[in-house]
């Protein structure tokens, strides 16, 4: 009976503790983020390891507590997508050559968008090679080559990291391309900065 006394106590503090919050929610601006899927442009590349790419993007751009306090709005995918063929057809007709920067600040503007992310998958290849020696593990070659672009309107800024990774030894977990991509990923996204990028409004709202 004491324990459920104390639980129930617990609880009524909990809520007790979020209900200010979620009510100052309300008064909030979101950040609205416009997050385009990773964008495949190469003819290898693994199905389960873009799925992976995309779940990492999620752990780096995660703000904690978010359902209660409301501090980022990510704009649905089929929306940004729709919004992003629009944007690329109307730079093509007045550009011979469009390149990813070329679109962000105009999608943020279509999507009203405070912040763009868009990952570009440009290179993906693995292969083995039989090592005829006895004494050694099969030759692993590996490439993987990425950009993170996007826009930030709180710094009226478009950014552009590259980064490739590349493996050429014996067989090791560590070179196969689909881990490679996700050490790619996560040293771009710190160079660009995305992580702060987010927590920064986030911190901001909180004030």
């Amino acid at each position: 009976m004491r324990e459920m006394k104390l639980w129930g106590s617990l609880c009524l503090l909990m809520v007790l503790l979020l209900v200010p919050q979620a009510a100052a929610a309300a008064e909030r601006v979101p950040l609205r983020i416009a997050r385009l899927p990773v964008q495949v442009r190469c003819n290898t590349a693994d199905v389960e390891a873009v799925k992976r790419m995309e779940i990492r993007l999620d752990q780096i751009m995660h703000v904690p507590l978010n359902g209660t306090l409301q501090a980022v709005k990510e704009i649905p995918g089929a929306q940004v997508a729709a919004a992003m063929d629009e944007v690329l057809s109307q730079l093509r007709q007045t550009h011979q050559r469009v390149k990813w920067q070329d679109a962000m600040k105009p999608l943020a503007d279509k999507l009203q968008a405070d912040l763009v992310v868009c990952p570009v998958l440009r290179g993906y290849e693995q292969r083995t090679e039989q090592n005829w020696s006895w004494k050694h593990m099969p030759q692993l070659h590996s490439y993987v080559a990425m950009d993170i672009v996007g826009y930030d309107r709180s710094h009226d800024e478009t950014f552009h990291k590259s980064g490739c990774r590349y493996f050429d030894d014996e067989y090791s977990p560590n070179g196969l391309a689909a881990n490679l991509s996700l050490e790619c990923l996560d040293e771009l996204a710190a160079s660009a900065d995305l992580h702060n990028r987010v927590n920064a409004w986030h911190k901001l709202q909180l004030q």
